[in-house]
Parts: C-alpha cells; sequence; structure tokens
C-alpha cells in the first residue's frame, strides 16, 4: 500500500464478514473465517501504516465494529 500511495494519513478500517448461524451451529472453519477477516484484517492495515503516522505525528485510524455485537438477531 505505502509503495502505491505514498504516504498515509487517513485509515479506515470496515472490513468484516458474518456467518448467519448460531454458535451452536458454527463450524470452526466459519468461526477462523470471521476472525481471520474481522480481526487479522484490522491488524494488517494497522501494523504497517502505524509507525509512519507516529514519525510525522500525524494520522488517523478509524476502526469500524459491528453493531451485530450490540444486539441479538432474532434467529439466534
Amino acid at each position: 500500500m505505502l509503495a502505491e500511495f505514498g504516504t498515509v494519513d487517513i485509515l479506515v478500517n470496515n472490513a468484516g464478514i458474518t456467518r448467519d448461524s448460531t454458535f451452536v451451529r458454527m463450524n470452526k472453519e466459519d468461526w477462523d473465517k470471521v476472525l481471520r477477516t474481522d480481526l487479522d484484517s484490522m491488524f494488517n492495515m494497522n501494523k504497517p501504516l502505524l509507525g509512519g503516522m507516529l514519525k510525522r505525528q500525524f494520522g488517523r485510524i478509524v476502526n469500524v465494529s459491528s453493531v451485530n455485537g450490540a444486539r441479538g438477531a432474532l434467529s439466534h
């Protein structure tokens, strides 16, 4: 990303997936896909960009999370 865009001042992490299933029915493969997308993608974007922001003493990172953690779904 840095090679393509150079300096990055603003990063918005908004990647996320869901697997519509109850915890009882969810399998490990689906669980891993959700975590890899929701958590690893944030880490993989923040890590290489944060150092430059700190060095320049400027930059903004916005991490967007899901509302699914705040409210239940009818089927669950």
